[in-house]
């Protein structure tokens, strides 16, 4: 899906129409405040968290998000069902899987063919200059036939809420390097762009137990021949993972 000279989103690029948000985290770094309230409803500037990504999903034309939910899931499972303008498949776990087995979990509600977006709740993003939406060039950068994935990353230096070194680098082919515990230029902003085939070979090995996405950074970042691409994000990146973060967060996102 491009965008004329208009800011109008034209209909030739293939944004997919399904998506799923991880909300069923403790987030134990903000307790106390999570004790009542699950994370992805934490308010920043009047919103909850996860109405950041379904209204960007919204509006670049996704049709149907999944969500997970565990902690406090009634609280989530009130608010997702007073949105009327998308489609949202909740899926309440019983135990907690973590990202690989939240998402091999909801792959039954998502498309077996074709990409789809895959992203965490802690995150607010803002798009760049040009007012494209990450999510369209995301969709202008996914080859399927070099990549299984595409990651969106986010520069460091000017990461809000974020205390690390940098996992990430790109190749100077697009492709994504991963360290951990080296300097890197990048942190990974939470949204993927995945084909399901990148999946298949952890079907088996993990079923539905809970495992971390992070094995695919380790496994393909760098050694298959299908590695993981990625794309540096123009805009804003704010991390909400402690209430410090959230006082930071809402003190230079509020007044934009």
């Amino acid at each position: 899906m491009a965008v004329g000279g208009d800011g109008m989103i034209d209909s030739t690029c293939n944004i997919p129409k399904h998506a799923m948000i991880f909300a069923a985290g403790l987030g134990t770094r903000m307790r106390p405040l999570t004790n009542v309230t699950p994370k992805p409803m934490v308010q920043v500037c009047g919103k909850p968290l996860i109405d950041y990504h379904l209204d960007a999903l919204v509006g670049v034309g996704v049709e149907h998000v999944v969500v997970n939910v565990f902690h406090l899931a009634e609280q989530l499972e009130e608010h997702l069902a007073k949105r009327n303008d998308i489609s949202i498949t909740v899926i309440r776990e019983s135990e907690r899987l973590e990202t690989g087995g939240g998402v091999l979990n909801a792959l039954k509600y998502l498309p077996d063919d074709k990409p789809f977006f895959l992203m965490n709740s802690d995150v607010i993003i803002t798009d760049g200059d040009s007012n494209i939406s990450y999510f369209i060039r995301m969709a202008q950068g996914f080859d399927s036939a070099e990549s299984d994935c595409l990651l969106l990353l986010h520069p460091i230096k000017s990461a809000v809420g974020y205390h690390g070194a940098g996992d990430f680098d790109l190749s100077s082919g697009g492709k994504v390097m991963f360290s951990v515990g080296a300097e890197r230029p990048f942190v990974f902003a939470g949204v993927y762009m995945m084909h399901p085939r990148i999946l298949v070979p952890y079907m088996q090995e993990f079923d539905s137990r809970s495992f971390s996405l992070k094995v695919l950074f380790e496994q393909h970042c760098g050694n298959d021949p299908k590695d993981i691409a990625g794309i540096i994000h123009e805009g804003g990146w704010f991390h909400v993972g402690t209430e410090a973060d959230l006082q930071q967060v809402e003190e230079q996102l509020c007044v934009l």
